[in-house]
Order: C-alpha cells, then structure tokens, then sequence
C-alpha cells in the first residue's frame, strides 16, 4: 500500500494492489484446480463466496478451495495470507463487500 501525504497534516492509504499474474498460468490457458477466498468478515460476503465456491466446482471443476479470513474488514490480510495463496491456488477471489 502506498502513503502519500500533503502538509504533514494527513495521510492517505491507496488500497489498490499491484496484479501478479504468474507467468508458468497463462489467464487464457489457466487451469481452476485450486481457487482461494478471502473473507473479509462482511456478513454477506461469506454467501457471496459460497455461491462462488458451487459455480467454481461445478462449471470450472475445481477441486479444492481454500478459504482465509482477515482479521476485519478495515486491514488488509497478512502478508503470508497471500504468500500462502498465490503458492498454493490458480486463482483467487479477494476485495469484495456488502
């Protein structure tokens, strides 16, 4: 995340995140085997991923999801949250809300 500031008098966070696509994953030839949520404790969020989980395995055939939650919606999840995910799933669903 990126701070910038203006006087000293106050800070600014830029939430966006860079985009990593692995370059062994083509996006037009990626495989969905393994997908990753990050809930991010909003309430509906959690019907939102587990409507994504169903469409995930039965129109992509995924095998396996791995869901993480962050600990509340106002900070981002750990760094070894995404280390973690971006090792281990094909694909994964952050950054949505109510």
């Amino acid at each position: 995340m990126q701070e910038t500031s203006h006087s000293g008098q106050l800070g600014m966070l830029d939430p966006v995140a860079e985009v990593r696509v692995p370059d062994s994953k083509p996006h037009s030839a990626a495989k969905l085997d393994v997908i990753g949520f990050v809930d991010n404790g909003w309430w509906s969020l959690g019907k939102v991923l587990t409507r994504f989980e169903d469409l995930f395995q039965t129109q992509a055939r995924t095998s396996k999801v791995i869901w993480k939650k962050k600990p509340d919606a106002s900070n981002t999840a750990p760094k070894e949250v995404f280390d973690e995910l971006s090792s281990r799933a094909d694909a994964v669903v952050v950054g949505l809300g109510n």
